[in-house]
């Protein structure tokens, strides 16, 4: 909830927030990505995975130039059986849009189906 005020307030009116603000922002940007796949590759509940997409716009609001390529870092955390490289492209282009909800349902549905396949195999 803090990080997600935080980008909030950076992405509301970034030229007015500080800039140690949005340097902290900027540094932690790519990580909160990053944790936050991980969090929908584990198949989190619902009221869990329903407050990520709002971080995404956040952020891309924030920082649209560095978007892409933290989302391409991001990412990996991703088998290539829910996200292949060659749709990486076209859910860059629709988290950058207005389809954030949509594309986060969709990765966390092949994420269920991901773990629904391996819950019988042994590690």
């Amino acid at each position: 909830a803090f990080l997600e005020s935080m980008y909030a307030f950076g992405s509301g009116l970034p030229q007015q927030a500080p800039p140690h603000i949005l340097a902290l922002l900027r540094n932690a940007a790519p990580h909160v990505m990053s944790a936050n796949f991980a969090v929908i590759l584990a198949v989190p509940p619902r009221f869990i995975a329903e407050l990520i997409p709002q971080t995404f716009e956040y952020i891309h609001r924030a920082f649209p130039a560095e978007f892409p390529s933290w989302f391409g870092q991001a990412v990996t955390v991703f088998p290539p059986s829910v996200v292949s490289e060659s749709e990486k492209p076209a859910i860059l282009e629709k988290l950058s849009g207005k389809a954030v909800h949509t594309v986060l349902d969709d990765i966390g549905y092949r994420c269920e189906q991901v773990a629904m396949r391996n819950r019988n195999t042994k590690p």
